[in-house]
């Protein structure tokens, strides 16, 4: 179902105008900076490792490669090949 501003306001009993709707929608976003998404695994992945001390010589990439695949084989049950 889709609602307007026009339709929300009416449910709202008048509550609020559709410009104060708008501008607090405009609000949450700028400050979610648009991201109005659940993190997933391997965002929540990375961030955890970026935010550990590791060895200069730390090869990153290879580790979220092989966190990608592991949760693609927790998803699928199935997994391309492993090259961790």
């Amino acid at each position: 179902m889709h609602f307007t501003l026009e339709d929300l306001c009416e449910l709202m009993d008048g509550l609020f105008s559709q410009t104060e709707i708008s501008q607090m929608e405009k609000l949450i976003l700028k400050t979610l900076k648009w991201k109005i998404h659940f993190p997933t695994p391997g965002e929540i992945a990375r961030a955890l490792v970026l935010n550990c001390v590791l060895p200069s010589k730390f090869n990153s990439e290879a580790l979220f490669k092989c966190t990608d695949d592991f949760i693609e084989f927790c998803l699928l049950g199935t997994l391309s090949p492993l090259k961790c």
